[in-house]
């Protein structure tokens, strides 16, 4: 029984662990699409905005790097 629910407590970590690294992963590509776009000019975005979407992806992608690597 407690090889049971101990095995429950893993799996349940692992789906939210899948979860979060899947969300990171979609907001990493939403902001590389943005940041990497032909159209970016398009958006008149100034930039100091267009850097800080930089950073965000750059932080963002530090993190993947760091929990999942």
């Amino acid at each position: 029984m407690l090889l049971i629910l101990y095995l429950q407590v893993v799996f349940k970590e692992s789906v939210i662990l899948t979860m979060e690294k899947l969300q990171l992963l979609e907001r990493i590509h939403k902001l590389a699409s943005i940041v990497h776009s032909e159209d970016l000019k398009d958006f008149n975005l100034t930039e100091e905005s267009i850097q800080e979407i930089r950073k965000a992806l750059d932080a963002l992608t530090e993190k993947y790097i760091t929990c999942y690597c």
